[in-house]
């Protein structure tokens, strides 16, 4: 089996703007019309399906910048820091 390490994983938050958003109203009903679109995370559909509409910036990070926060406690503990 071989694994690919020459790629990117996604973590965290994604924001958009006002504009993608609407877009992504466009294109979210538009791709899982499709047969294999109702498959699809929602993720897929700016990156993947319909690229052209959208210019999305990634940030690289290191395994330490990221940490799994599972409560509201967690947050407030991480917040303290």
């Amino acid at each position: 089996m071989h694994i690919n390490t020459d790629c990117y994983n996604e973590y965290g938050i994604s924001c958009w703007t006002k504009e993608d958003c609407a877009q992504l109203r466009q294109d979210l009903p538009a791709v899982y019309a499709q047969p294999e679109g109702s498959q699809q995370f929602w993720e897929s559909v700016p990156l993947k399906w319909c690229q052209a509409n959208y210019q999305v910036r990634l940030r690289e990070c290191q395994k330490e910048d990221i940490v799994e926060i599972d409560s509201y406690q967690e947050l407030l503990q991480i917040r303290q820091k």
